[in-house]
């Protein structure tokens, strides 16, 4: 049913059940104005207590980001502000057994989920008020051995956020990207373990000598979709301590 009172800004974030997401959902949900929806393939208990309307989902599967904007929509008809943080990372050399597979995963998650969500929102998107976020990652702008087909996934992603930047110029809708580099999150965890390191050595990496924070991305969200930022559209914005300075 549609909420026929005056209806709260509306915020969609995929992949809202841990780390970077999960940090999203309470950002905005703190701010104590928002009406925050989010999906994952395993819905967290953080996630169903934070969030407004939760959706289990797995985007890698052609249609279920339609799928999820659509049940969205039947109870809010705008959205304000779209973040497509949905991701997996996976360490693969090219000529790996079962690489086609890999790829197909990495690029169904990591960049056609972006895809798929965000056109089945530009409906919904409100005109010189709306946002979107692509939350991307530094290795958008560098590659590195072993993840060819995250990069390229990464890569994708801010070229279609340059892109559809310009597309949806003359609506007043602004589209960005975050690119984060190694953040304080299980799947950063997971990553150094399999290069046989830990968080705790991770910064190691990083000139300002500290690794980022998943608030400190979500802090960069709300900046990003406030009306100060207003002129801002078609950037990457990188938090990463330096790394790529």
């Amino acid at each position: 049913m549609v909420n026929t009172e005056e209806a709260a800004p509306v915020v969609v974030i995929t992949g809202g059940s841990r780390g970077i997401g999960l940090a999203l959902v309470q950002a905005f949900k703190a701010q104590g104005t928002y009406w925050v929806a989010s999906c994952a393939r395993t819905l967290s208990r953080e996630l169903q207590a934070s969030a407004d309307f939760v959706m289990s989902c797995d985007l890698s599967v052609p249609g279920a980001g339609r799928d999820f904007i659509a049940a969205v929509r039947a109870q809010q008809p705008k959205i304000r502000v779209l973040i497509n943080n949905a991701g997996i990372a996976e360490a693969r050399s090219l000529g790996a057994v079962g690489d086609d597979a890999h790829w197909q995963a990495s690029l169904a998650t990591n960049l056609f989920a972006a895809f798929e969500v965000t056109r089945a929102s530009l409906g919904s998107l409100e005109d010189q008020r709306s946002s979107i976020i692509m939350i991307t990652s530094v290795l958008a702008h560098r590659g590195l051995a072993e993840m060819t087909a995250y990069c390229a996934a990464k890569h994708g992603l801010l070229g279609f956020t340059r892109a559809l930047a310009l597309e949806l110029a003359p609506r007043g809708i602004r589209v960005n990207a975050i690119a984060p580099g190694w953040v304080r999150t299980q799947m950063a965890a997971e990553r150094a373990a399999a290069m046989g390191s830990s968080v705790e050595q991770l910064p190691r990496s990083v000139p300002m000598g500290r690794i980022v924070e998943p608030e400190e991305v979500a802090a960069l969200a709300l900046y990003l979709v406030s009306e100060v930022a207003r002129s801002i559209t078609g950037q990457s914005l990188c938090i990463d301590g330096g790394f790529l300075a």
